[in-house]
């Protein structure tokens, strides 16, 4: 399986390279002051709001334009925007100097719209 290197926090990450539907800079952020603290604020992308989570801490780290941010589709109904420090390559994972990131895990806690 191929992955996508990304540094994260200053580690090296694997994301599934089936996860990622597009990489994307950031241009403009709506802040959602309700939000969990991991979700920065929202983006639209392609007339889609889509919540852009920073897994980063500390988690009030300023966010620039030109940010990177590597859009996934969580699960069905559910696309975020995931900061990253830096875009890397896709690697084939047993070669990959990175460890894994359990994105399921991560983002437990965000819903699709409507709630479910």
């Amino acid at each position: 399986m191929d992955v996508w290197i990304v540094d994260l926090d200053g580690e090296r990450r694997a994301l599934p390279a089936g996860a990622p539907c597009e990489l994307l800079h950031l241009d403009y952020l709506t802040p959602v002051p309700t939000a969990p603290p991991v979700v920065r604020g929202v983006i639209q992308v392609r007339g889609q709001v889509v919540p852009v989570v920073d897994l980063r801490a500390p988690p009030e780290r300023a966010l620039h334009p030109g940010t990177p941010l590597v859009l996934i589709e969580v699960r069905e109904g559910l696309r975020v925007a995931l900061v990253v420090d830096r875009v890397h390559e896709r690697a084939e994972e047993s070669t990959a100097d990175a460890r894994p990131l359990d994105l399921a895990a991560a983002l437990a806690t965000l819903r699709p719209p409507g709630g479910r």
